[in-house]
């Protein structure tokens, strides 16, 4: 395939460099957060993870357990953190 600038990939990693570029440097430092808060923010993933592919294979009609196995613990995490993410966040902003 030719090389050309309108290839949807080529765009996408010219805005990201062109927005790592344009980001602010930081010179704040970060906070120290106890190993329990820690402990407890990656259990509250991991179970999040662990309901979201138990509920997908609970709920599925598809055949394809293995797929779904594969994939599910991804999803699972993915949604963990972000969910985890907003919780703490809200945790952190109400102290």
């Amino acid at each position: 395939m030719p090389f050309t600038f309108a290839h949807p990939l080529y765009v996408q990693i010219f805005l990201i460099v062109l927005l790592l570029i344009k980001t602010p440097y930081s010179t704040k430092a970060f906070r120290k957060v106890d190993s329990s808060k820690k402990l407890i923010y990656w259990l509250v993933v991991c179970i999040i993870a662990i309901v979201a592919v138990t509920a997908k294979l609970a709920f599925t009609s598809s055949t394809n357990i293995l797929g779904i196995i594969i994939v599910s613990p991804i999803s699972g995490l993915i949604l963990g953190l972000i969910v985890t993410s907003l919780i703490f966040r809200k945790k952190v902003i109400q102290m």
